[in-house]
């Protein structure tokens, strides 16, 4: 129990000054389960009920409101290191909204 205290009270420092979005990641970082099913996307994924939605799999969710396919991709290092056996993406819907090309997209 005071190791959960412990790692509270570090993000609660880590995490002064940082935007929403980033202390959600530096919280990724911090808690790394090893989970069977990984979504990833932006706030579509984020604001899902997966738990709810499947609550016999082991699962973690790692959806960003706000997050565009680059910042996705700065963050699959860390996806990876869960070691998940399936990875769901959604993405695309921020790009769009910012009217990124298609082709800008998929590069």
């Amino acid at each position: 129990m005071s190791a959960i205290k412990s790692s509270i009270i570090t993000s609660k420092q880590k995490n002064n000054g940082l935007n929403q979005e980033q202390r959600r990641i530096s919280l990724f970082e911090e808690f790394n389960p090893k989970p069977d099913i990984v979504f990833l996307g932006d706030s579509l994924t984020e604001l899902g009920l997966w738990n709810e939605f499947f609550p016999t799999v082991k699962l973690a969710n790692r959806g960003v409101g706000g997050d565009t396919t680059k910042d996705v991709l700065k963050r699959l290092n860390s996806i990876f290191s869960l070691e998940p056996k399936v990875v769901l993406i959604m993405l695309g819907s921020n790009d769009f909204a910012q009217q990124f090309s298609v082709d800008y997209v998929y590069d």
